[in-house]
């Protein structure tokens, strides 16, 4: 038998984040270093806060960005259910986080630094991109 001729790809679908332009989650990196906080600290707690976080609230259309910027720096700021959510993570992974320190985040400044990565378009896949056509 004689193989099946495939036909061309109709469409071709890609995820935009961390594939078309770079991850919001470098910036969320790139804030922890700036700040000295404990690395992943931030994506725990952005996890951790589940369907109410304010970060999921704005993804949903739920928070206007003047509401959001206080709402996410108080979300990711110290309280005892952020260290304990990261210290279970932590410790899920066998790494020792000693003492957390106490910790304040900008929302603005934060939600700043992730859009600005994610709003940086990856050229090698523009490139891969514009070659498929």
């Amino acid at each position: 038998m004689a193989p099946r001729k495939m036909s061309p790809p109709k469409a071709v679908i890609f995820d935009i984040g961390g594939v078309v332009v770079h991850s919001p989650l470098e910036g969320v990196r790139k804030y922890e270093q700036k700040h000295g906080l404990p690395r992943d600290y931030l994506n725990i707690v952005i996890q951790a806060k589940g369907e109410n976080g304010a970060f999921q609230r704005l993804e949903r259309g739920e928070l206007a960005l003047e509401d959001f910027f206080p709402a996410f720096g108080a979300d990711l700021s110290d309280g005892v259910g952020n260290r304990d959510a990261y210290a279970a993570w932590a410790e899920s992974k066998g790494i020792d986080v000693g003492n957390i320190p106490k910790i304040t985040v900008d929302g603005k400044e934060l939600f700043t630094m992730m859009m600005t990565e994610a709003s940086t378009v990856d050229d090698n896949m523009v490139t891969a991109i514009k070659n498929l056509r």
